[in-house]
This record gives C-alpha cells, structure tokens and sequence, in this order.
C-alpha cells in the first residue's frame, strides 16, 4: 500500500507523524512524507521525502492578522494552517508528487493539505492529533478556510490521538470522535551525546523553550530562575543555539537539540513552554512538570497539565520568583508526582502505533 503522510512545516508538527511512519514501513508499506526542506532530518528510515512548499520562516514572513483568540492561540489559526498553507503550497505539492498516487493519507492535525490530496485522489483520510490545539472549532475554522478557497476537503475516516484523556483542558470539545493510540517519543538519532548532569546534589529538572518562540535571553532568564531555587538544570538547546550565558553555570548543563527521552530518565520534573511534544514526552516519563507558555497552542496545553495536577502553571510576565517557587514545589510535591505518574501509566495502557498501522489498510 502506498500512503502519502502530510505535514505543516513545523517540527513538532512532523514528528507527531514519526511513530506512524515507522509503524507503516515495519509493515512494508511504501510512504511518502509531504512537507518543506526543513522536515529532511526528521523524517524516519525508509520514508521518501517529497519536498513541496515554503518553509514556517517564510510562512511567518507573509502577511497576517494579528492579535489572539481568548485562549491564547493566534486569531488566523484557520487561515494559517488551512487557508495559507493549502494555497501556497498545493501547486508545488502536485508538481513534486507527478503521477504518483496514494491509497491512504495520513495528516497530522492542523495541515490543510493533506484532507485536499485525499478528497482529489477519492482515497481514505486518517488525522493524527497534535494534542488540545486539534479542538472542534480550530478544526472547522482550517477546513472552512480551505472549502473557501476553492478546493475539496476530504473528511477523517478516523482521528487518531495521542494526547492522553487527563492532559484535555476543562471545557474541551472534540473535533469528532476519537481512536487513543499510544504516545511515543519522536526516535530522532541521539548519536554519541550522553547525559550529562550538573555537579552537586539535589534535584535536577530539564529546561527547554521548544524551537520557535525562543531567543537566548528568556532561555537563560528561565534557567536563571531554576538554579536560583537550588535546583540544577540540565537545559535542552534549541537548533540555532550551541551555548547560553547563564548565571550559575555550575549547576547547569547545555544539551545540544535532540530526542529529550534519554534525558528524562535522569530528572525529578521539567519546566518547559508547554509544547505538545514536550509535555506528551514528560507524560510518557511520569514527570511533572512546570509551564510557562510562549504563545502558539502552549496555552491550552498547559490548562490540560494544571487541571490533571500534574504540574503547575506559570505565565511568562510573572517573572523569575514565580518560576523558581513553581519549580521548588513541584519536585518536592509528591501530589505532582503521583499525578504524572498516573498518567503515565495511562499512556502505556492504550494501544500502540503497530495496532494502529495493522488497522490502516484501505
């Protein structure tokens, strides 16, 4: 079976599809994954990349409305990942795919693409969810966008989610009805970097801010305000930055960009953005965690991890007092822990991506 994966150029975003992927080519399958250059690293052995459309910096660089919906997502969502992404990116789309076709199309959730190639070639839609950001209304905004601009939209034959139960925000409605699969850590290539914690004793926590709503200074103010509590970070750096100037560099240790599992295994909790990845891989640990949202879908996340009492949640204005006390509490909270804990357990209950791709034949 040939089957064609869609994704919005976006890490996060193509690494939801990794664990499909590698499901599907364990089965034989042939599989394409459809996104910009940047998703070239990211992709798994044995995945084709067809490399269509501008990446999320030139996406960025177009002309958008500003301004955010109450829970704190942008206001063009829609139009952002439906809208835009299925124009700008469908004639460089066909060009690259030719005469090929596929018999199955599997789309994380906010790329607008993907539902167009299904509904054009009459062949199965399945989405896998990007976690609480993939709600009704954000669901419907995208393929409304896209129905206005001229082109089909194929609907989901299933949804397939990750995002475990317990991590939804009080309030949430589904887009539709929901298939639970297992969440999996992204496998990138770890190569020779081991785990290195900072000297000393006591608690350690990993730091990351993800790789998009980041610069080094409110990286380092966050680390600042770790390590200032006494508690050592090991700090995961995002692509574009191979050190950080931090104020107590002895109970700090930098990490360069890769899979954040092998680290997790070593640390009492995380502070981090909220971003889907990041929680779901300190869920899969049992790891509580401390939030402080960037902007994007970190909000809505971060309501989902304070509601399961698996962590606590910091606004980014409320400065380094408010991150360092969040930070103390939550590694010397046994409550905390036992909530992560419970939804880790969750996750290792549901079925696997191997049922899942076992199921997906057209």
């Amino acid at each position: 079976m040939r089957v064609l994966l869609t994704s919005f150029p976006a890490v996060a975003h193509v690494l939801a599809l990794r664990p499909v992927a590698t499901a599907l080519v364990a089965r034989g399958h042939e599989v394409a994954l459809l996104s910009a250059p940047s998703a070239a690293p990211l992709l798994p052995p044995g995945v084709r990349h067809v490399v269509a459309g501008p990446d999320l910096d030139e996406l960025l660089a177009l002309p958008r409305p500003e301004g955010e919906r109450p829970d704190g997502l942008p206001i063009d969502v829609g139009h952002f990942f439906g809208g835009l992404r299925a124009t700008v990116a469908l004639d460089a789309a066909r060009a690259a795919l030719g005469s090929w076709r596929a018999d199955l199309v599997v789309a994380e959730g906010l790329d607008g693409l993907g539902p167009v190639f299904a509904a054009e070639w009459d062949v199965p839609l399945e989405i896998v969810s990007l976690g609480p950001v993939c709600m009704a209304d954000v669901d419907a905004d995208i393929r409304s966008t896209v129905l206005a601009a001229g082109l089909p939209v194929a609907p989901p034959r299933r949804r397939l989610d990750p995002w475990p139960e317990a991590l939804r925000p009080p309030g949430w409605a589904a887009p539709g009805p929901l298939t639970p699969v297992r969440a999996e850590l992204a496998l990138l290539d770890a190569g020779s970097v081991p785990v290195a914690l900072p000297a000393g004793g006591g608690p350690v926590v990993l730091v990351t801010l993800g790789t998009l709503f980041l610069d080094g200074p409110t990286l380092a103010g966050v680390v600042d305000a770790v390590t200032a509590a006494g508690v050592r970070a090991v700090v995961a750096l995002p692509p574009m930055l191979d050190t950080l100037e931090v104020a107590h560099p002895d109970r700090v240790a930098l990490r360069p960009f890769g899979p954040l599992g092998p680290v997790l295994d070593h640390v009492d909790g995380v502070v981090c953005h909220a971003g889907a990845a990041t929680v779901l891989a300190a869920a899969i640990h049992g790891r509580p965690l401390v939030v402080v949202p960037q902007g994007a879908d970190h909000h809505v996340n971060a309501a989902g991890v304070e509601a399961a009492g698996a962590g606590l949640r910091v606004s980014a204005v409320d400065g380094p007092d408010a991150i360092a006390g969040a930070t103390t509490v939550v590694v010397g909270n046994g409550d905390h822990r036992e909530r992560a804990a419970a939804v880790a357990a969750t996750i290792a209950a549901t079925p696997g991506w191997d049922d899942v791709a076992a199921g997906l034949q057209g």
